[in-house]
């Protein structure tokens, strides 16, 4: 069996600034992204030789093994960037 769980925490800030009235805007954010994640195997294992004449069903020689692995990764990512419109309205007075 292998398996992944992942979480993301991506808080935003903005600053924005309107000049002319409202004609034009621009903002500037920053986000972080910070994430965990987990990757996951398990294995399992029965080797068993069957007992012969019996009608229940009976081993001998049972061997077994049971393993695995987790691997966790921790990540974050810092995104920077700016946005800008114009507006074809009037502006506001």
């Amino acid at each position: 069996m292998n398996g992944r769980a992942e979480a993301h925490l991506i808080p935003r800030v903005d600053i924005a600034v309107k000049i002319l009235g409202g004609i034009a805007e621009a903002t500037a954010f920053v986000n972080i992204d910070a994430s965990a994640g987990l990757d996951f195997t398990l294995d399992a294992k029965v080797n068993g030789t069957q007992v012969d004449g019996n009608p229940n069903i009976d081993f001998k020689d049972v061997e077994s093994s049971f393993g695995g692995s987790i691997e966790l990764d921790l990540r974050i990512t810092i995104n920077v960037g700016a946005e800008a419109a114009l507006s074809t309205s009037s502006p506001t007075i």
